[in-house]
């Protein structure tokens, strides 16, 4: 079972229940804005599907190798930072 867990960068912070369900929270001049999701997705699916289109349709990825690598490094920090009960990680 996946634990709860926060991600704060700069004015955003996203709470994170569950995989289907997370909180943003916008600091937006003297106040804040927040939006609540909760979708039960299959991500894996999502990604297959991305994947056959763009072969299917010769379209351009949404992310290039570069982004992909910079999004890992991303997960692997919060992940290591959340083993550590949030200590601050590098990226």
């Amino acid at each position: 079972m996946m634990m709860a867990f926060e991600i704060t960068y700069e004015k955003i912070t996203i709470h994170f229940d569950d995989p289907n369900t997370a909180s943003f929270y916008y600091v937006e001049g003297d106040g804040f804005r927040v939006e609540h999701f909760n979708e039960p997705v299959d991500l894996l699916m999502e990604a297959a599907k991305c994947f056959i289109d763009i072969i299917r349709d010769d379209k351009e990825p949404i992310c290039d190798i570069a982004e992909g690598l910079r999004s890992f490094n991303y997960v692997d920090a919060i992940m290591r930072s959340a083993v550590t009960d949030g200590q601050k990680t590098m990226v």
